[in-house]
C-alpha cells in the first residue's frame, strides 16, 4: 500500500479469484456420490442436500450394547460394532490392467467425510475456520463438540459402566482421564454419550482423532476419525479432484470421472473430490502414523460442488480497467476451468478469445511426491527445455503441450506460443498420457509429438493477426516453465497468461 501512492502508471492488475472477484461465502449445490454396487462404477445423480445423506438406509446403525464393554477411551481403545452403508467411491491410475480394490466401500461414508474432514472450531457458540470447510460442515447439520473437557473426566465413583460398578480405586477410571480426547461431531437429534449412560445404545457420533491440515503443495487435507462402538478407524481425504484421484484405486473412479469433472468445473463450480478408506490401528500407533500412509489406497467417494457467485460489483470495475487500457489477471488456487469459466463470465476474458491450457508430461520418476511440488530440474536448458528436448534424446524428462480448451486441433508451439492449426482431422490426443513410464516412452512421445507438430500443422495466420488468444496457466507448468524455459518462452507466457490456476501462495507471490 506504501507504494501505490508513489507510483506513477499501473500496468496490470492481478485479482485473486474468491472472495475478491466473486462472493466471500461459497454455497453447497450439492453432493455427487458414486454407484458402485453395478458393473460399471459410474455417478450416482446430484444430492442437494447433503444432510439427507443420513436418511439413507442404514445410514444410522445403532452402536451395540457390546460397544461399551470394555472401559477405557471409547475413541482410543477397539469396541466391537460395525458400520454398514456408504454413498460414493473409486481409485485411479493411468496405467493399470485389472487393479483388485483392497478395501471395502462399505465402511466408509460421504456423510461422516463432510463432518469431519475439516478443521472447523467452536468460539462462542460460532463455527470458526475456513469458509469452506465451514459451509460443508453447516451442510450436513450436525453439531460439533470441542475435546477441551469432553469425556475428559472419569465416571463418578459407585458409577456402572456395561454393568460394572466403578470405584475410585478402579484403574480404568484414570485411564481414561488420562487418554486423550478427540474433537466430536453427532447428528442433531442424537444423544450425548456418558460414561455414567454407557449402555445407551441411541448414541451415534465420530470422534476426530488425528487431523492433517490443508497444503497447498499437497492440494488436500485428511483426517482420521472413528464412530464410537466401531472395530476400526475412518481415514477421509479431500482436495483438488487430480490430486485426490492419484490417491485411489483404479476401480473405484467412475467412467465419468472426467466428463463430469470438465461440465462442473466449465460452468464456473468449485469441485472438491472426497476419499477414504477403512483403518484398523491403535490409538498410540496412530498419534505417530506419518501422512504419507495415512494419504494413500484410498477409495474415491465422489465430488462436493460449490458455487460460488460473482460480486455485482466485478464486471463493472473490470470494465472500467479496460476502458482506461489497464490489463487484468487472475491468479487463483482453483481449477483451471473453473477460473477460465469465471473468467469469461466477468468479462476478463472476452467471449471471442481463445483459451491455451497447458499439460505438463513428464517421466514416472519426475512426478513429484507426496510430499512436496517438485522444483527439481526436469529437462533440458534453453531453446530445448519447453519442447522437452535434450542433447541424448533419450534424456527426455518433460515437456510442455499447449492446447486449447475443447479443441484439440489448436495448439502453440512449445517455444514461441504461436498458434497453429492441424492440417488433418485429430481423432484422439497425439500424447495420449500425462505420464510416461519409462525414459524410452517419454522420448518417444516427444518425438511423435514434436513430428505432428511440424508435419500436420500450420501457423494459424488469422489468429496471429488479430491476436485473441491468451494462455491459462497451471502452477506446475509456471514452476517448470519459470525454472527451465528460456527468457523468450518464459516472457510470451506472461504477457499472453491470463488465467494463472492452482498456484501455491508462494508462486502467486513470484508471479
Amino acid at each position: 500500500p506504501t507504494r501505490i501512492n508513489v507510483c506513477g502508471k499501473l500496468n496490470v492488475a492481478v485479482f485473486d479469484k474468491t472472495g475478491t472477484l466473486t462472493e466471500e461465502g461459497l454455497d453447497v449445490l450439492g453432493v455427487q456420490t458414486v454407484d458402485h454396487d453395478g458393473t460399471l462404477c459410474l455417478f450416482n445423480e446430484l444430492r442437494e442436500d447433503p444432510s439427507a445423506l443420513l436418511a439413507d438406509p442404514a445410514a444410522i446403525p445403532t452402536a451395540p450394547s457390546s460397544a461399551f464393554s470394555s472401559v477405557g477411551s471409547s475413541y482410543g481403545m477397539g469396541f466391537s460394532g460395525g458400520l454398514a452403508g456408504i454413498a460414493g467411491l473409486d481409485r485411479s491410475s493411468s496405467m493399470t490392467t485389472t487393479p483388485q480394490r483392497a478395501t471395502d466401500p462399505s465402511k466408509l461414508r460421504v456423510l461422516h467425510a463432510l463432518a469431519t474432514c475439516h478443521t472447523v472450531k467452536q468460539v462462542d457458540g460460532e463455527l470458526i475456520g475456513d469458509p469452506l470447510d465451514v459451509k460443508m460442515f453447516q451442510s450436513t447439520e450436525w453439531v460439533l463438540e470441542e475435546s477441551e473437557d469432553y469425556g475428559a473426566m472419569p465416571p463418578a465413583s459407585g458409577a456402572s459402566v456395561a454393568g460394572h460398578a466403578i470405584t475410585e480405586a478402579d484403574p480404568r477410571s484414570s485411564r481414561r482421564a488420562m487418554m486423550p480426547v478427540p474433537t466430536v461431531v453427532r447428528p442433531p437429534h442424537s444423544e450425548r454419550f456418558t460414561l455414567n449412560e454407557a449402555s445407551n445404545t441411541n448414541v451415534y457420533e465420530l470422534g476426530i482423532i488425528r487431523t492433517f491440515d490443508f497444503s497447498a503443495a499437497l492440494r488436500r487435507q485428511s483426517v482420521v476419525a472413528k464412530r464410537l462402538g466401531a472395530r476400526y478407524n475412518e481415514v477421509y481425504v479431500k482436495g483438488a479432484p487430480e490430486a485426490i484421484r492419484e490417491l485411489c484405486y483404479s476401480d473405484t473412479i467412475p467412467r465419468d470421472f472426467d466428463r463430469t469433472l470438465l461440465d462442473y468445473t466449465n460452468h464456473g463450480y468449485r469441485v472438491i473430490a472426497l476419499a477414504g478408506k477403512p483403518l484398523k490401528m491403535s490409538w498410540p500407533k496412530l498419534q505417530r502414523l506419518k501422512r504419507d500412509a495415512v494419504e494413500q489406497d484410498l477409495v474415491f467417494m465422489g465430488f462436493l460442488i460449490f458455487e460460488n457467485k460473482l460480486k455485482p460489483t466485478t464486471a463493472p470495475v473490470l470494465d472500467e480497467l479496460r476502458g482506461a487500457k489497464i490489463r487484468q489477471i487472475m491468479c487463483t488456487g482453483d481449477n483451471v476451468l473453473t477460473a477460465i469459466s469465471v473468467g469469461r463470465e466477468c468479462g476478463m476474458i472476452p467471449e471471442d478469445m481463445k483459451v491455451f491450457v497447458p499439460r505438463l508430461i513428464r517421466r514416472k520418476e519426475n512426478v513429484p511426491d507426496a510430499t512436496a511440488r517438485s522444483a527439481a530440474p526436469l529437462a533440458g536448458d534453453g531453446a530445448n527445455a519447453c519442447a522437452g528436448s535434450s542433447a541424448s534424446g533419450t534424456d527426455v524428462r518433460a515437456m510442455v503441450v499447449w492446447e486449447e480448451a475443447g479443441d484439440e486441433q489448436s495448439v502453440l508451439d512449445p517455444y514461441t506460443l504461436e498458434p497453429r492449426l492441424a492440417t488433418v482431422p485429430v481423432k484422439e490426443r497425439v500424447v495420449t498420457s500425462d505420464v510416461a513410464e519409462t525414459p524410452e516412452e517419454m522420448d518417444q512421445q516427444q518425438q511423435q509429438y514434436l513430428g505432428w507438430l511440424h508435419g500436420y500443422t500450420n501457423l494459424d495466420m488469422a489468429l496471429t493477426t488479430n491476436g485473441k488468444y491468451c494462455v491459462a496457466v497451471t502452477g506446475e507448468v509456471f514452476r517448470f516453465m519459470m525454472d527451465e524455459a528460456p527468457e523468450l518462452t518464459i516472457g510470451r507466457m506472461l504477457m499472453r497468461g491470463a488465467i494463472y490456476a492452482r498456484m501455491s501462495p508462494d508462486e502467486k507471490a513470484e508471479l
